[in-house]
């Protein structure tokens, strides 16, 4: 199996789940070269009851790899071209 790098500088977007379940969590910019295997290994053996499935928790992992330090948050704008319709179009401000 190829281990799954992401470079230094490289953009990440964290998502999970699938259709209605889908969502984005984090838009954030690699401080440092990084194996994600690794550290999901290591917030696993920290986490052991978010091994299970369902019970993963996207934020508490982007909350961690920002204390280790290797993601930063980009500021991003959310723009939303509706769900039927075009003239449901939004923009606004996400948290990084």
């Amino acid at each position: 199996m190829m281990a799954k790098l992401i470079r230094k500088g490289e953009l990440v977007l964290v998502e999970s789940g699938e259709y209605s379940d889908f969502g984005v969590h984090y838009l954030g910019r690699a401080i440092c070269d990084f194996s994600v295997d690794s550290l999901v290994d290591e917030y696993i053996g920290l986490h052991p009851e978010e091994a299970k499935r369902c019970s993963f928790e996207a934020y508490s992992f982007v909350a961690y790899l920002q204390s280790k330090n290797y993601l930063l948050p980009v500021a991003v704008k959310e723009l939303c071209v509706g769900s039927f319709a075009i003239d449901e179009v939004t923009l606004g401000e996400l948290d990084g």
